[in-house]
């Protein structure tokens, strides 16, 4: 249907300004906290970064490159 191929079209465009806008770090770090839903600690160990609040400031970079791209792309978040 084309609501359902409006909806795959959508989803490769999030993935390719997900991809372009995040380094491999912030893209790791956001999948583990948004998708997988792990608590922060568990990405910092994941990451094997020193303290919770490196991790908390890859995400807050990552969650404002990500506002930012879909902003410029016109769907201000």
């Amino acid at each position: 249907p084309p609501a359902l191929l409006l909806n795959r079209e959508e989803e490769r465009a999030m993935e390719a300004l997900f991809r372009k806008s995040l380094n491999p770090l912030e893209q790791e770090a956001i999948w583990l906290r948004c998708f997988e839903r792990l608590p922060v600690a568990d990405v910092t160990r994941i990451r094997g970064l020193t303290h919770a609040s490196g991790a908390r400031s890859v995400l807050q970079s990552a969650r404002e490159k990500l506002r930012r791209a879909l902003a410029e792309r016109g769907r201000i978040v």
